[in-house]
């Protein structure tokens, strides 16, 4: 494997890397404070309390970390598209077309491709993702747009958030499946590469 290829390839998973950790991190605190949207007291809690008994809810950190989540998945893909041999890397973010580029190229990597299809696929992603998709009428390739954005690019349409909001109990189970799966596919993006390196 050319030796060029093998840096850059390992640049944009690296990055990848720091994208996912720091979605799996802030999730993990979402899990321990519970996704808690109200506080319910038999004393009156102050307003700093009760910052710090949401700070981590889905309200606060659900749009950040679903933009570095997919960010993260986005620089994966093109991080093993670059080793692919006249693969020419375009500067562009419609990532059906990478994740199936990638799925097509590295089509022995099912468990990969499961997991990175379950967040691009509206028909297997989990019910939040899937609703908040069909409300707005967008589909996935603009996560680039909707997820930075409150406007699309004409600052015509506006994107409506609170599917994703106020979830407690279902934004919790959305977490730990985020958290369950990014442990799972770190450590194959790892050995992917490796056998990348050994070829």
């Amino acid at each position: 494997m050319n030796n060029n290829k093998l840096d850059i390839s390992l640049n944009f998973l690296i990055l990848s890397h720091n994208y996912l950790s720091l979605v799996r991190n802030a999730l993990e605190e979402a899990i321990k404070q519970g996704n808690v949207f109200v506080v319910i007291k038999k004393h009156e809690i102050s307003e700093k309390e009760l910052t710090e008994e949401t700070k981590w809810n889905d309200f606060n950190i659900i749009v950040p970390i679903l933009y570095n989540f997919y960010h993260g998945v986005e620089l994966l893909i093109k991080g093993f598209l670059i080793l692919i041999n006249d693969y020419n890397l375009k500067i562009t973010h419609d990532i059906r077309t990478l994740l199936n580029d990638f799925c097509n190229n590295y089509n022995k990597e099912i468990e990969i491709i499961r997991l990175l299809n379950k967040y691009f696929d509206i028909s297997l992603m989990p019910e939040i993702l899937s609703k908040f998709l069909k409300e707005n009428k967008i589909n996935v390739n603009e996560f680039y747009i909707f997820l930075r954005y409150p406007f699309d690019v004409r600052n015509k349409k506006k994107f409506i958030y609170y599917q994703l909001h106020g979830n407690e109990e279902e934004g919790l189970n959305l977490f730990k499946e985020i958290v369950s799966d990014i442990d799972i596919l770190i450590p194959k993006i790892v050995k992917l590469y490796r056998e990348k390196e050994n070829q």
